[in-house]
């Protein structure tokens, strides 16, 4: 499952890089962020 979410990753960093070069210079551009939160949902789980 990893190499496939690393593989897609990768797909469409190139996509994106190759529709707009500057896209995620751009994007990184006034972000100056306090704090940073990563989450996952999973929703397999039964509670």
């Amino acid at each position: 499952m990893e190499d496939l979410l690393n593989k897609n990753n990768v797909e469409f960093y190139n996509q994106i890089k190759g529709e707009n070069p500057s896209f995620f210079t751009d994007l990184s551009k006034g972000q100056d962020p306090d704090y940073f939160i990563l989450s996952c949902s999973y929703t397999r789980i039964e509670v």
